[in-house]
């Protein structure tokens, strides 16, 4: 009985809105231990591995039991713990933003020094549970003074609670360190969670409430942005380019020794690289901090560093370029507020964008200059890393050192590719105009395949088309300048 009662009520839990309070579990043992509540399955101790309902016992029925106390007289008895974990497929918490947990306890006995602890753990975002801790509680409850009913908070870290998980854990733990020597025994009955719903801020950088996405979609947020579908283009300077992170390097990804995309990370980011119509580009879900790492090179004929971004949510993000000697030998790095930065949000460097792909072009001389840096010199002579903090989630393209904050001049000559006839039945002429050589052509199918290569090295191109399927191609061509994709239609 006491399981369906239980379900019913966290099925109204689900629809509950505002800071109403609302009871997620109620145990009585009334009758009977829950067949979802068991005791520990890893006792190492005999006394420990006892669980037992009462009916003799109660507050004002029966009562959960652990009772015993193993002394041998001189003071070096076992110990005693206990672990209780409920644990239901169907067990929600909905939209809780607080937890309160409450139960009567009758402590009977306890053996001198003895600590007994009160552990409450729920499931954690990403794996694992968000552990509370109350110690000492027998200093609450008088030890062999009857029944009293103890009240905690039990809420976790908002950012590690999952609401979505199933995992409710209550742990008493009658013991100290070492164990021999400590220990009791106790009686336990109505276990109450409470809890109230939490209303949504649209911008604390948390998925709370019924948002969809973080601070974005539900009944309260404005829609969530969606992923970008392409890449941005890869357009190098009018000036010189060192390639960090781009297609356009000349080893496909890096111009730089050594690199590794996935350096360092941490915070509760997901990193990955994503294909989008055939262009790479890094993907941060969840931001915490990120970066990419290569052998010490020196800056210092570059003016600009360039990136590309294209930011779903979020409130901010930071940029940084590590400076061997002022992260290692001056050691001002890892989250010391002197290191160089260049921030994107409502007090940074510029406004966060988002849902579109943004080009920006900064200058060097921020991170030389960084007010905050009093204590050390960023020279950009020995750069080792890149690296990303904030919050919310971001994709990213297109980070060279360059001499010149300008897009090339091809930029514009890109997007005047032509296909011709489009749709075709038999062959696409692709012209590149103004003596601009096309140094590569990748066709794609719907679904992303490669399909066919070619490498004409002219600025008019043939593609044949006849052992093709009716349907949407995508070309990616590249020029010395850059890669542009271009849709083709067989009929």
């Amino acid at each position: 009985m006491t399981k369906k009662i239980t379900l019913i009520i966290i099925c109204l839990f689900v629809y509950s809105v505002g800071y109403t309070q609302t009871q997620l579990l109620n145990l009585t043992f009334d009758s009977a231990l829950p067949s979802e509540l068991r005791n520990n399955t890893g006792a190492t101790y005999a006394s420990e591995s006892t669980l037992t309902w009462s009916n003799t016992v109660g507050n004002p029925a029966g009562s959960m039991a652990a009772t015993g106390i193993v002394d041998d007289g001189n003071g070096t008895s076992e110990g005693r713990s206990f672990q209780y974990l409920y644990e239901d497929a169907m067990f929600d918490f909905g939209t809780s933003g607080t937890l309160e947990i409450s139960f009567d306890i009758k402590i009977d006995a306890a053996l001198p020094n003895t600590n007994l602890q009160f552990q409450t753990q729920v499931s954690k975002i990403g794996g694992g549970v968000v552990v509370v801790n109350n110690e000492n509680i027998q200093n609450s409850a008088t030890i062999g003074g009857g029944w009293t009913k103890l009240t905690f908070n039990m809420t976790p870290n908002p950012s590690e609670f999952d609401t979505n998980g199933n995992l409710l854990i209550f742990f008493w733990n009658m013991a100290t360190a070492p164990i021999d020597g400590s220990g009791g025994a106790f009686e336990v009955d109505n276990i109450v969670v409470t809890a109230s719903a939490a209303t949504p801020t649209c911008s604390d950088g948390i998925q709370n409430g019924d948002e969809t996405g973080v601070d974005c979609g539900g009944s309260s947020c404005a829609p969530c942005i969606a992923d970008p579908t392409s890449a941005p283009a890869e357009i190098g300077s009018s000036g010189t380019d060192v390639y960090i992170y781009s297609g356009l390097a000349s080893g496909g990804e890096s111009d730089l020794s050594n690199f590794t995309f996935a350096s360092f990370f941490g915070g509760g980011v997901t990193q990955s690289e994503v294909d989008l119509n055939g262009n790479k580009v890094g993907k941060l879900e969840g931001l915490g901090f990120f970066g990419s790492g290569w052998t010490s090179y020196d800056a210092t004929s570059s003016t600009f560093v360039h990136l590309d971004y294209y930011a779903t949510s979020g409130t901010f993000f930071e940029f940084y370029l590590i400076d061997n000697s002022l992260a290692n030998v001056q050691s001002i790095c890892c989250g010391n507020p002197q290191e160089p930065r260049y921030v994107f949000g409502p007090t940074g460097n510029q406004p966060l964008v988002l849902g579109t792909w943004t080009s920006v072009f900064i200058p060097l001389s921020d991170f030389e200059n960084f007010p905050a840096l009093v204590a050390g010199t960023w020279d950009g002579a020995d750069i080792v890393q890149s690296k990303f903090t904030g919050d919310g989630t971001v994709y990213f393209d297109n980070i060279y050192f360059s001499s010149s904050n300008t897009l090339s001049q091809e930029e514009n000559q890109l997007s005047r590719f032509r296909a011709y006839p489009n749709p075709t039945n038999k062959n696409w002429a692709i012209n590149a105009g103004n003596n601009t050589r096309i140094e590569r052509i990748e066709i794609f199918d719907i679904l992303g395949k490669s399909i066919k290569i070619l490498s004409p090295n002219s600025d008019e191109v043939l593609i044949d088309s006849t052992n093709l399927k009716s349907g949407l191609y995508l070309a990616k061509i590249k020029t010395r300048s850059g890669i542009s994709n271009l849709k083709l239609v067989k009929r």
